[in-house]
């Protein structure tokens, strides 16, 4: 059963792939290297890579270690939000892409 919010929205967006997807203005594969959408990259070393254990997706820099997260950091980035304190205020706001709150 899931049971927080979080887990509702991870499970209605493929870990989180599709909110990626949405917030990211170009096509990404998982496990294909881009540029950083976050800031001037100058060569790709940024990927979406599922981790096997828990099924979340999640983005890593090669090029700057401290542009990595899942998902809610993405968009918490994207948007200027503190993660910690906006988290729970911007949640279903922010995170779902259109579509999607139907299966929450």
């Amino acid at each position: 059963m899931i049971r927080t919010i979080k887990e509702q929205i991870l499970h209605a967006t493929d870990g989180g792939l599709q909110v990626f997807r949405h917030y990211i203005s170009f096509a990404i594969t998982p496990g294909k290297k881009f540029r950083n959408p976050l800031y001037d990259d100058r060569r790709a070393s940024c990927f979406i890579y599922k981790v096997p254990r828990t099924g979340i997706y999640r983005m890593n820099d090669f090029g700057d270690p401290t542009c990595s997260g899942d998902c809610f950091w993405f968009v918490a980035t994207l948007h200027g939000m503190d993660l910690q304190k906006d988290f729970p205020r911007g949640l279903r706001v922010k995170y779902v892409p259109a579509g999607c709150y139907n299966t929450l």
